[in-house]
């Protein structure tokens, strides 16, 4: 009966080291982003780990105590109930040094492998796996034992980074998220080799790193291939332009003369302006003024002030002014 109850006992505490593992894993993997998107759409145990993640250090040196205490418990009582059940089970047959030396190699066996893979090693993955919704899951009892045992995770969390300011290191309870440019390029080549992105994707996101090394001439459309509409022209004549060539805004010449850019239309506009005036109505009234931008302007500037003043299309002109 006492040895059912051992075993019985450590089977709760492999649980228990489970619990702690998955806990320490979703806490570090979970990204906080969004977490406080979950929060913010009322997901039970959110705000929680908000919280806990913004006093990072002190819950994983709760998690690191409750493996701790668990494993320690494992240890203590997990060997000396399994080599118990093994002694009596290979009975008086075997020399009792001999069945002594089996149930107790037989036992470590067991129980490190129970300890490492319901203890360790699933609980790990699934919480790598499925962090957000591990951490959520994990918040309020991991509360509860961080409350229950406040002064030992107090002391090892200020023994810990008592430690780490002796080799220069400054913990301020919280961790980065962010990634520098050539992590991120990393992530893009694995993304990539992983399947996630295709080669266009992947070409495309690298590319945003080598902004600042390209300059508008290098991506302008020149001005003969531009689809523009004159000034004069009525509205029926530019609409049709745009059903042709399927650009949803056109370019405003003076005299069919590519250098005198007068600004852009867009197709609504000209929709509207054909619902409400007619088919021999002129377009000069619709024009809105286009940057004008010179062709040296490097791409990620060129990209902010679009973004800055709401629009997607530009002029680029030579240093003499042309288009």
């Amino acid at each position: 009966m006492i040895t059912a109850l051992l075993i019985l006992a450590v089977l709760v505490l492999v649980l228990l080291n489970g619990f702690f593992v998955a806990a320490e894993f979703a806490l570090v993997r979970v990204r906080r982003s969004r977490i406080e998107e979950d929060a913010e759409q009322g997901k039970r145990g959110a705000r929680t780990v908000v919280q806990q993640l913004d006093d990072l250090s002190r819950y994983l040196a709760a998690c690191q105590l409750g493996i701790t205490l668990t494993s320690l418990g494992i240890g203590f009582l997990g060997e000396p109930a399994v080599a118990s059940v093994i002694e009596d089970g290979l009975g008086e047959s075997v020399p009792h040094g001999l069945s002594l030396a089996i149930s107790f190699g037989l036992a470590y066996l067991i129980t490190t492998a129970l300890h490492i893979t319901i203890g360790e090693q699933v609980p790990k993955i699934y919480a790598i796996n499925k962090a957000e919704a591990t951490a959520r899951r994990i918040a309020r009892p991991l509360n509860i034992f961080a409350a229950i045992f406040h002064p030992g995770i107090v002391l090892l969390n200020n023994a810990s980074n008592g430690l780490l300011r002796l080799i220069g290191i400054r913990n301020s309870g919280e961790f980065d998220e962010g990634g520098s440019p050539d992590e991120l390029k990393l992530l893009i080549a694995q993304s990539l080799i992983g399947g996630k992105l295709d080669p266009g994707e992947a070409g495309m996101l690298t590319g945003v790193f080598h902004l600042h090394e390209q300059e508008a001439r290098q991506v302008m459309t020149p001005a003969p291939a531009v689809v523009t509409v004159d000034l004069s022209e009525d509205v029926e004549t530019a609409l049709r332009r745009c059903v042709s060539s399927g650009h949803t805004r056109l370019v405003v010449t003076e005299d069919e003369n590519h250098d005198r850019v007068k600004g852009i239309v867009h197709a609504n506009a000209l929709a509207q302006l054909l619902l409400s005036e007619g088919a021999d109505a002129t377009i000069e009234g619709l024009v809105r003024e286009a940057p004008l931008v010179p062709e040296t302007k490097p791409l990620d500037d060129l990209l902010a002030d679009l973004q800055r003043q709401r629009t997607s299309l530009a002029i680029v002109i030579d240093e003499y002014g042309r288009t």
